[in-house]
């Protein structure tokens, strides 16, 4: 297995410290790509399925099991909600948040997966820009029927690839995560951040699970109609690089 290595220093990590956090706390590209192509074999030899439709079912399951994690983590974060020990507010400001890191890790490293699912061939930091924008992108059905009515049809593809030319840089150093709030709507405040000392395990867990799966669908409707059946001498070569 390769060596994990960070990914080449940008503008935007210079402005990002969680952006560098994230890459250097989640799974590698070729982890990913290998523990899916295990999972693929699974699912092909207890489907009988084979090329788009194993992809899909692939897909699907990969999505399933990461709003699982999602889950897992939040409920784990929500326990101190009901312990006296730190109290509500100190839960909010520092465990909560913690565990919506983990949840994010686990939505970027869906994307890859998704990608890999597809057997999407793409250079690996454009893909790491794109599972970026898919994360982010909480309020993109907004944002779809907001182009709707005025006439526009708003795609996950054109919206991301977009975002992904304009250059995460930029984005960071015209306004940072107030710009991004400001061009992507109150919808997008992550479900961390309207935690509250009412909030116990089940609602966190709830919504966590719900951010996932949405994650995930945005992933599915940028990756899926990228779908490439590699011929057999080509099968185990990575699709990143």
């Amino acid at each position: 297995m390769m060596t994990r290595e960070l990914a080449p220093k940008t503008e935007a990590d210079h402005e990002s410290a969680f952006f560098r956090a994230m890459d250097w706390l989640r799974a590698s590209a070729d982890q990913i790509e290998a523990a899916v192509e295990r999972r693929r074999a699974e699912v092909a030899a207890r489907t009988g399925l084979a090329d788009r439709e194993l992809a899909d079912a692939l897909a699907n399951e990969l999505i399933l099991l990461a709003a699982e994690k999602s889950a897992l983590i939040a409920a784990g974060v929500a326990m101190p909600l009901s312990l006296p020990l730190l109290g509500p507010i100190l839960t909010t400001l520092l465990v909560v948040p913690a565990g919506a890191f983990w949840v994010t890790i686990n939505e970027t490293e869906l994307c890859y997966a998704l990608a890999c699912a597809y057997r999407v061939r793409m250079p690996e930091e454009k893909l790491r820009l794109a599972s970026f924008w898919l994360v982010r992108l909480s309020n993109y059905d907004d944002l779809r029927a907001k182009a709707l009515r005025m006439g526009v049809t708003l795609t996950v593809r054109k919206l991301v690839e977009k975002l992904i030319a304009a250059g995460l840089a930029r984005a960071i150093a015209t306004g940072g995560a107030r710009m991004m709030m400001r061009m992507m709507g109150s919808a997008a405040t992550p479900w961390y951040v309207k935690a509250t000392a009412f909030l116990g395990v089940p609602v966190l867990t709830v919504l966590a699970w719900r951010d996932t799966l949405s994650v995930g669908q945005r992933a599915l409707e940028y990756f899926a109609d990228r779908h490439v059946e590699l011929p057999p001498s080509d099968a185990g070569a990575s699709h990143f690089g």
